[in-house]
């Protein structure tokens, strides 16, 4: 079952919430979600020769009905890339399957002594379905390994991306969609954090 706009193939190790990088144990990406109350059931977790990807989606959805996705990927041999370059690397990809693309960013720092590129993708309709998306990424690069973490929803269509119409016996479920991609934002900043390494986080859990 795959969900995401273009499955690429990726290696993890996989936890409960935690990722840790290749061959160093002590390195590892916590990506466990506390910040949005919301119970998350995992519908794909697939490896190839090189590869593993983890999607989730809320438990109340069905597999084939649903609007709200989590997508954790480990992306190997990136030792030449920046996280930036990286973002602006998905920006191609989106627009292969998309009307109305409308991005931002890539927005990028160093968080704890890591590389990290925030990506917004806001797609008006992706081609072939009767929806559209937007897509809140962070892109982290740990040694030679990047890892993207994804937060997408499924919305109305419409011909620019990030522009969603709403009528006016429907201004409860714009304002429940718009604090969700809040909190999906505030997830990507908050929850998903390197631990180990030169990472000095206060929220890992050896510290």
């Amino acid at each position: 079952m795959k969900h995401i706009n273009e499955i690429i193939l990726i290696t993890i190790m996989l936890g409960a919430g935690v990722v840790y990088a290749g061959k160093s144990p002590e390195i590892k990406l916590e990506w466990e979600n506390k910040t949005e109350e919301v119970s998350w059931k995992t519908v794909l977790d697939e490896k190839g020769k090189d590869v593993w990807i983890v999607e989730q989606i809320p438990e109340t959805s069905s597999d084939d009905n649903f609007s709200n996705l989590l997508v954790v990927q480990e992306f190997k041999n990136q030792k030449k890339t920046s996280s930036e370059k990286f973002a602006k690397g998905l920006f191609k990809l989106a627009s292969k399957d998309c009307e109305g693309l409308r991005i931002n960013g890539p927005k990028s720092n160093k968080d704890n002594g890591y590389e990290v590129s925030y990506v917004q993708i806001y797609c008006g309709k992706r081609i072939g379905t009767d929806y559209g998306t937007e897509t809140f990424q962070k892109v982290i690069k740990i040694g030679d390994l990047i890892y993207v973490v994804t937060r997408e929803f499924r919305v109305p269509p419409n011909a620019t991306g990030g522009v969603t119409s709403f009528s006016k016996d429907k201004m409860e479920e714009m304002m429940a969609m718009m604090k969700a991609k809040g909190l999906a934002s505030n997830y990507l900043v908050k929850d998903v954090f390197v631990c180990g390494g030169k990472s000095k986080n206060e929220k890992c859990p050896d510290k």
